[in-house]
């Protein structure tokens, strides 16, 4: 996949999230991309979080995707509206990208944690694992996913 920079990311799973309620609370980035209100992104040259960029709102969804990268941290994100002008330089975070600038800081997802638990999920070999919305364990103090329960 494009990564930013003009970089290439080789996707080395893909993991799908069921949303509780076939509904999710979704940001529209330029570009028409939707991401979770906190699911880092990189435009202007800063990792920011969706929320900062433009209004929340409730869409029909029945999963979100996240993806475990291997050769930049991030993937270039294009919308419905396809690469046009406004979708460059548009990056999501990937999982255990190692990245700890601004909002894309992160303890598990920006850590080795979430790698070593995706690898002993079921379907990670074949590059797809499916959780759902009951398997994100967050820390009781911080409020922040702490891990998945993979099985």
């Amino acid at each position: 996949v494009a990564a930013p920079g003009g970089a290439v990311a080789e996707v080395v799973c893909v993991v799908r999230t069921a949303c509780e309620g076939r509904r999710a609370s979704l940001v529209t980035l330029p570009g028409g991309a939707r991401v979770t209100p906190f699911h880092p992104v990189l435009l202007d040259g800063r990792w920011r979080f969706p929320i900062d960029i433009a209004s929340a709102a409730d869409c029909a969804c029945d999963a979100v995707c996240s993806l475990l990268l291997s050769g930049a941290p991030g993937a270039v994100l294009v919308g419905p509206r396809g690469a046009d002008e406004s979708a460059d330089g548009v990056a999501a975070i990937g999982l255990a990208h190692g990245v700890e600038d601004g909002a894309a800081r992160h303890p598990y997802f920006g850590g080795p944690a979430v790698a070593k638990d995706l690898r002993a999920a079921q379907g990670f070999q074949a590059g797809f694992v499916e959780l759902q919305a009951g398997d994100i364990i967050r820390d009781p103090e911080t409020g922040l996913v702490c891990r998945w329960a993979l099985s």
